[in-house]
Parts: C-alpha cells; structure tokens; sequence
C-alpha cells in the first residue's frame, strides 16, 4: 500500500478491506496577535492614558503592541476591556511606533474615565469583543494616519491564562 499526494493505492485486494481514516485538526484559521512572552505583555499593569506607559495594577493586564491602524477590526477572546477592576477601567491606547511607550498618540477609557469612551463601540459575544479601531463616542477621530500599533489594558476572564488570549486584526475568531 501506498500513500502520496492525498491518494492512497493499493495494488492487489484478495480479500475483504477495510480502511480507517483519521482528520488532523490544522489549527485555528486566524493569526493570534497576543504574545504573552513578548515583554511589553505585562501581568497586574494598566495602561496610563496619559504617558503611554504600563503602571502597576493588581488584576489587570495590558497586551504587547499589536499593529492596527483606523478602520481595522479588532477582536479579543478571553479579555475584557471595558471592565473596572480595581478601580481602573479597561483601556485601549494607540501608538505611532512599534515598541515605543512614548509614541502614544491618543487613549480611550473602556467604560468611563476623564477622557474619551469607547465601551459603546464594543460589542461581545461570549467570550469575543470587537472593536473597530476609528472614532470615539463624541465623534473625534482617535485614530489618525499615524496609528501604527494599539495596546489594550483589560481583566482577563474567568477560566483564561495569559496563552490562551486571542487577539486578531480583520479576522474571525474561529
């Protein structure tokens, strides 16, 4: 017997045959932005809407930089970004260079805060928030032609580690 190229042959049957055939998963079909190695991924830090900087914060969680710009359909699987926890909302900060804390260009509070709010343009189903990175609720534009890259700030849900976050640009979360 032999198998090549998704056909399996068989020379000679004499016989009663019987063929078993088992799927392989090929994995999920989106690319998995979160990075918890990455060291800008930070454990009990929130996001300062003000400097751009991660500040300590017990409960909270505040992602690597992830590319975005406006426009760009953001969801996120086991995080909440407009929860308050600890008396700090969930953010969304955005960024005009990779890796770079004080290229911060604007920041949105997710619920409320003394800024802007962006907990209303956040939709959730289950486990998955979406957010279109663009305007915030009175209408400003946030995310200008400079936005390169976003940071969130969040309570990771119950049940979820850091590994197991999700975060994709423009695709589904399958």
């Amino acid at each position: 017997m032999a198998y090549t190229k998704a056909k399996i042959s068989i020379p000679s049957v004499t016989g009663d045959i019987v063929i078993t055939a088992t799927a392989v998963s090929s994995g999920p079909r989106y690319t998995n932005l979160a990075n918890p190695t990455s060291a800008y991924w930070k454990e009990g830090y929130r996001l300062s809407i003000s400097s751009g900087s991660a500040v300590a914060c017990a409960g909270r969680t505040v992602t690597n930089f992830i590319p975005a710009k406006a426009g760009d359909i953001l969801r996120i699987k086991g995080m909440s970004v407009t929860t308050n926890y600890g008396g700090q909302n969930g953010k969304i900060v955005l960024y005009s260079t990779l890796d770079t804390e004080s290229s911060k260009i604007s920041g949105l509070y997710g619920v409320t805060g003394s800024g802007t709010n962006f907990g209303d343009q956040v939709s959730t189903n289950g486990d998955i928030s979406t957010y279109t990175v663009a305007l915030d609720n009175s209408g400003a534009q946030t995310a200008t032609s400079a936005c390169q890259y976003i940071r969130l700030d969040g309570v990771l849900l119950d049940g979820y580690a850091p590994e197991d976050v999700v975060i994709t640009i423009n695709e589904e979360i399958t």
